[in-house]
């Protein structure tokens, strides 16, 4: 992994200095340092290591603009393609229009980090809430970015796709394998990373407003709809979200809603899901040694399961389960750049199921220390 980094870097600096580019490496790492989990049905456990390991490379010439994220923390980085969760070519066709290209992050959800973990959307939970929409990231993108921070506004409408595709049989069905007996058998879809999409099998759309009211306030609305041609019904999602920063203090809110379908043998199979999603938090600035945090999110969710071909995932049931998080802490300013975040969370989980009437509750606790530095 260092000689890949080591190689890009060669490659901008004479770059930079031959054609005046102007190039940057930043990075972020976030340690655990101690985190105590404890989940109903399950032992503590006490774990400690990397939580969080990412390098950005930017590099600006003119009107043209490029940016390349290594996702290093990624479990499957070995797969191809897989090293690179971003890489990015933006064009400034006029002072407040850019045309945005390549593999990269949909403009989509508001996407605040919470207290010691992320936000729903991005996986931050314990007890899995069940919901198909996350964070709409490793996509292969056409973006255009319209306005600029004097307008008062940003907005970016994006055509996208997946940056995998479904291996099929030589009749083009979807290739699935089975293993086990029914009730008990399970399905699976074989994945492979790609460079490229075609709207024959799947396309996006996502669009989202931000505006800004002032230096300390703004709001975003956003909009995506999805097809893919293996999947029973076409996705959908709307997102809102608002923040508030100043000196002192930083507010954060988000409200998405997402109907997603998918095959019953792709990885969270479901025929259809009615998702809603809710997080709101805050940020005090108390001294210059020491922040407050707090964040509170929920998650509802409606899941019809799929019924046929029968298996241990599809059994036709109708499953509600609803989902809360909250989060309270401290961060530790160690430097401008450095900081340790001491925090508690808390969840809980009620799920029912329709068929036999059954309601089950799970709880989770996490005491987290953890070290994160900006470079």
């Amino acid at each position: 992994m260092s000689k890949i980094v080591l190689i890009a870097l060669c490659i901008l600096a004479p770059i930079s200095n031959t054609f005046a580019f102007d190039a940057t490496v930043k990075g972020f790492i976030a340690l655990d340092m101690l985190v105590l989990k404890k989940e109903t049905g399950r032992k503590q456990e006490a774990e400690t290591g990397i939580g969080t390991l990412d390098l950005k490379v930017y590099a600006t010439h003119d009107d043209f603009s490029m940016k390349i994220k290594l996702d290093l923390d990624d479990g499957s980085i070995g797969d191809a393609y897989n090293i690179f969760e971003e890489a990015t070519v933006s064009y400034r066709v006029l002072p407040d229009h850019q045309i945005i290209m390549g593999k990269g992050k949909v403009a989509f959800h508001q996407m605040h980090w919470g207290v010691i973990s992320p936000s729903f959307v991005d996986g931050g939970a314990e007890l899995s809430p069940d919901h198909s929409l996350y964070d709409l990231d490793n996509r292969l993108l056409l973006s255009w970015r319209w306005g600029g921070f004097s307008r008062g506004f940003f907005n970016y409408l994006t055509y996208f796709g997946e940056a995998k595709s479904i291996s099929t049989n030589s009749d083009g069905t979807p290739r699935v394998s089975t293993s086990g007996t029914a009730p008990n058998q399970r399905y699976s879809l074989s994945y492979r990373n790609e460079k490229t999409f075609s709207s024959k099998e799947q396309a996006g759309i996502a669009n989202k407003f931000e505006w800004f009211f002032n230096r300390q306030l703004s709001a975003s609305a956003g909009g995506m709809y999805y097809y893919n041609e293996i999947n029973p019904k076409n996705n959908w999602a709307l997102d809102l979200a608002g923040k508030y920063s100043d000196r002192q203090l930083e507010v954060w809110a988000e409200y998405v809603h997402a109907f997603t379908s998918t095959h019953y043998a792709a990885r969270y199979a479901t025929l259809r899901k009615h998702e809603n999603l809710f997080q709101i938090g805050a940020e005090y600035y108390m001294t210059d040694f020491y922040n407050v945090l707090t964040n509170v999110e929920a998650a509802v969710v409606n899941n019809q399961h799929h019924g046929d071909p029968i298996g241990e995932f599809n059994d036709g049931k109708k499953v509600k389960t609803k989902t809360y998080k909250a989060e309270a802490g401290v961060k530790l300013k160690l430097h401008k750049s450095a900081f340790i975040t001491l925090g508690a969370q808390v969840e809980k989980q009620n799920v029912v199921i329709a068929a036999d009437n059954s309601d089950q509750d799970n709880y989770a606790y996490i005491l987290a220390s953890k070290f994160s530095f900006f470079f």
